[in-house]
């Protein structure tokens, strides 16, 4: 598993236990905020026990942003559950896990 360090300056976000669609929309809105700072963000996915497809897209989708401007989610401590859905999902090399 790689992982990028989260700087002191990167604003972290740290994320729910359950990842999924009810609250897909919620993470969106935290991360659209997140990314209005020119930092990258953080995301501590420490305590990530499940994660579906929806939540996946939405990393996904800010990993995408992020690479248009030639940075990427840095991980703190991403759990194996986390890793594990990714994995599944062929997402585990697109969302840096």
């Amino acid at each position: 598993m790689s992982t990028n360090s989260c700087s002191s300056e990167s604003s972290t976000l740290v994320l729910p236990a359950v990842l999924d669609i009810s609250g897909a929309e919620a993470l969106k809105a935290q991360l659209i905020t997140l990314l209005e700072s020119p930092e990258a963000p953080c995301l501590d996915g420490s305590a990530v026990e499940s994660a579906d497809t929806a939540s996946l897209q939405v990393l996904q989708a800010v990993q995408a942003a992020l690479a248009a401007r030639q940075q990427a989610i840095a991980w703190h401590k991403p759990s194996a559950s986390l890793s594990n859905a990714a994995r599944t999902l062929g997402l585990q090399i697109e969302l840096g896990l």
